[in-house]
């Protein structure tokens, strides 16, 4: 339904700004601003201001409950760099997959999505981290440059009904990069690297359902 309610919230906004060029209907903001910490540049999802700081409060929001920290502001060191897959459902929790690679080529995925607690059903935080191999970080990388990921524009090129919001940040040499698309839609390569990082993650896609609506205990050290 989060899908459903943007592509409400586009249509309407995309045919008034086609008709009166810069001026457009005004986009209630009911989210936090993106602030402490700020994630994303500004202006970054859209043309149009009111429109890309909407989706930008939204994807903060859901950074921010995932207990996520911004990657535009991630400083890395040299012969390191970070790489964040969000996954935003329709009818589940979110997941964020972060891979930091270290300056040996290994690296260190943390992956994130909630599930209800026992006390009250209230949503808390489910958090696993795996190592992640020198082939494996390779295997990933390989797929960016096959997607041209750091060419891509950032904002959407499609939208649908329902389906996924798939969003991909890297921060690699001081520049930052992040790439929003609609379920992966007409990006082909683009969706094979999102789903490489997903599968390395231990928190599974077609668990994260189940695991929403069951009492959650972390794996022992």
């Amino acid at each position: 339904m989060r899908s459903l309610a943007l592509l409400l919230c586009l249509l309407p906004i995309s045919c008034i700004c086609a008709q009166s060029g810069p001026r457009h209907a005004a986009i209630k903001q009911t989210r936090p601003p993106d602030r402490k910490p700020q994630y994303f540049p500004v202006g970054l999802f859209s043309q149009y201001p009111e429109l890309s700081e909407w989706i930008t409060r939204w994807y903060a929001s859901e950074l921010r409950a995932l207990e996520e920290p911004s990657l535009h502001r991630w400083e890395t060191r040299r012969g390191a760099a970070v790489y964040r897959f969000l996954l935003i459902p329709s009818f589940s929790p979110s997941l964020a997959v972060r891979l930091m690679v270290n300056p040996d080529g290994t690296g260190i995925l943390v992956a994130k999505s909630t599930a209800n607690s026992s006390k009250e059903g209230k949503a808390i935080l489910r958090q696993e981290t795996v190592a992640v191999s020198v082939e494996q970080v390779d295997q990933f990388l390989s797929l960016l440059r096959e997607a041209d990921f750091w060419s891509l524009p950032s904002a959407k090129t499609q939208l649908g009904f329902d389906g996924e919001e798939w969003l991909m940040e890297a921060k690699r040499s001081g520049k930052y990069h992040v790439v929003d698309r609609w379920s992966g839609a007409m990006d082909a390569d683009y969706s094979r690297a999102c789903r490489y990082l997903q599968e390395l993650s231990p928190v599974k896609a077609e668990k994260r359902r189940r695991l929403a609506h069951q009492e959650w205990t972390p794996s022992p050290k």
